[in-house]
């Protein structure tokens, strides 16, 4: 999975990197839980799927999503 980190770059590598605002201003994070409507995603999503294949399978399996936007800063 893909990470965009503040700056606006996309990280290669596989999962979460943590938070990483810019030095001396906040940043909003935007964290969102998806429930699903299938025990899993398909096949296709393994752990070097893009994030854009796991967005796809997961909003088209959703039952529902709920969003909380974090601001941090450094």
């Amino acid at each position: 999975m893909h990470l965009e980190r503040a700056v606006g770059h996309v990280v290669q590598v596989p999962g979460y990197g943590g938070p990483c605002p810019p030095q001396g201003a906040t940043h909003n994070y935007v964290i969102t839980l998806t429930a699903l409507k299938v025990d899993k995603l398909p096949d296709a999503v393994t752990r070097n799927a893009t994030s854009a294949l796991v967005g796809f399978f997961a909003r088209s399996n959703s039952l529902g999503e709920a969003t909380l936007v974090v601001n941090q800063g450094r």
